[in-house]
């Protein structure tokens, strides 16, 4: 595919960094290991891997990407669903300079969305 495991560590970190969904400094990415269209993500800490929920829905290479727990998840529910979309509506109003380098947006909202790629991440 035309995403490695270091492409996603470094986009799905600086996304979290930028919306300010880490607890401790720099990215809470420890490991991504890709299978095909799918991609399991480690993070350091079960609130942080639960706060990177909310990048449902970011765009890569012109894919909105489907992360959410994996099948096996057995822990609690995870309440209220905020998608990315959300998540820099709410950080570009905060900071209106922040949509000329904000990560993992739509350029054209008008074009359709390609295959997906999901992410999941086990705490």
């Amino acid at each position: 595919g035309v995403v490695n495991e270091d492409m996603l560590k470094e986009f799905l970190g600086k996304a979290i960094l930028q919306a300010s969904l880490n607890i401790q400094p720099g990215s809470p990415i420890m490991a991504a290991r890709l299978n095909g269209c799918y991609a399991f993500i480690e993070f350091r800490s079960v609130n942080e891997c639960t706060n990177a929920l909310s990048l449902r829905g970011i765009v890569l290479y012109n894919n909105e990407l489907t992360v959410d727990r994996p099948m096996a998840y057995r822990g609690p529910p995870d309440g209220i669903v905020i998608t990315w979309p959300m998540v820099m509506e709410a950080k570009l109003q905060e900071n209106p300079e922040l949509a000329k380098e904000a990560i993992g947006l739509r350029a054209n909202p008008g074009v359709a969305p390609g295959a997906g790629v999901a992410v999941g991440a086990l705490p």
